[in-house]
């Protein structure tokens, strides 16, 4: 075998290998860069910017339509949270292995609950333990569901069980015990909460703060000094250790509030 042939023969195996891993980058990075956007637009929606959270919709729709990261920021998105149903259940049905699909699930969960609509609740809560027995999300499904609709004995799989890295809302943030106290009484354990309303008169934030708490939610009331000294009063919601767990529970709070709640950072004390 002359030289030239036995360069050739040692040389041609490689060029499969970078072929084939040139291949899998192609197909893969792609998809990966595209949820990198996704998740990025729903901070962006999180913190109120819903301008950015749109545009980043649409230029990913045009490329990624059916991609299950992108339906669901689309469904996040719409404002009719009743047409926002068919998208989620779209991604559970279609891609039900996705990264997107229990958190699809949880919404479809958290929005037939807080419309107390008991049999499709617990119908999709099932559907949700059978699914995805290992969700992040299912704990607090499962308290949703009971602090609305009721329902039956849920246990939780193991601490040491390992599940997906997502965002992660911490129930225990949003929703109140029996018995809590009934006047405003501000937390000090998280570091975010959501801003459901900014009002000029404190009756009027009273008022707002009570419609909350009626309805056993983690609602608090404060002041705000303006530039010019003027008095504003500000009513949030919930109680929140990180921005993350903050933005997974915008779209249940914004059912309640029929707002867009604003994230801030919680004044230090």
């Amino acid at each position: 075998m002359s030289t030239n042939s036995i360069i050739h023969s040692m040389v041609k195996p490689r060029l499969h290998i970078v072929s084939v891993l040139s291949l899998i980058l192609l197909f893969t990075t792609p998809s990966f860069g595209q949820s990198i956007e996704v998740k990025g637009a729903l901070q962006e929606l999180g913190m109120g910017n819903r301008t950015n959270a749109m545009s980043a919709l649409l230029d990913l729709i045009i490329e990624f339509p059916d991609d299950p990261g992108v339906v669901f920021l689309h469904a996040s998105l719409l404002k009719n949270n009743a047409k926002a149903i068919p998208m989620y259940k779209k991604i559970v049905k279609g891609k039900p292995d996705s990264e997107w699909a229990d958190d699809a699930q949880f919404r479809i969960v958290s929005y037939y609950a807080t419309k107390k609509d008991t049999v499709k609740a617990r119908e999709e809560m099932q559907k949700f333990r059978d699914a995805y027995p290992r969700s992040e999300f299912l704990p607090d499904a499962y308290e949703i569901l009971r602090n609305t609709v009721g329902a039956g004995k849920y246990n939780p799989p193991p601490k040491s069980e390992p599940s997906k890295e997502n965002t992660k809302l911490g129930i225990d943030s949003l929703i109140i015990d029996d018995k809590s106290e009934s006047n405003p009484q501000p937390s000090s354990s998280g570091s975010f909460t959501l801003q459901v309303g900014v009002f000029k008169t404190r009756a009027a934030a009273e008022e707002e703060y009570q419609s909350y708490k009626s309805k056993r939610m983690r609602s608090d009331l404060s002041e705000r000094k303006m530039p010019d000294g003027s008095m504003r009063y500000v009513v949030t919601i919930g109680d929140y250790t990180s921005r993350k767990n903050a933005e997974a529970a915008v779209p249940i709070v914004r059912d309640q509030c029929n707002c867009t709640p604003l994230i801030i950072q919680k004044p230090m004390k």
